[in-house]
């Protein structure tokens, strides 16, 4: 349900995630045990936010080793797979995005 792409960095790679239970695709930067990198990112919020052309959901998540930034794609239905085809390929366009505009920033 689950599906990594590289960034060429050890420190954060994006993540493609079927969530059937909340209904949603999440494509997000998986940032591990850093979180300098993530302050850092979050500095530069509104720079990344506006290169990606869309908003982020940015979890530090202060109580894990884990920091998540991560944008949703709503409508996902694994007992309906009518609109399969397009969550996909806007799941594929966001993480090829995500991935470009990080990778600048690692």
């Amino acid at each position: 349900s689950w599906y990594n792409v590289s960034l060429g960095s050890r420190e954060a790679n994006v993540v493609i995630n079927l969530v059937n239970r909340d209904g949603n695709i999440v494509v997000e930067l998986y940032i591990n045990n850093n979180k300098e990198l993530f302050d850092k990112l979050r500095s530069q919020k509104e720079e990344i936010e506006s290169q990606l052309g869309f908003t982020l959901d940015w979890d530090r998540l202060d109580n894990k080793q884990a920091s998540r930034i991560k944008y949703y794609i709503d409508g996902l239905n694994f007992d309906d797979h009518s609109n399969y085809g397009s969550l996909i390929d806007e799941a594929i366009a966001v993480a090829i995005k995500m991935r470009d505009v990080f990778k600048a920033y690692l």
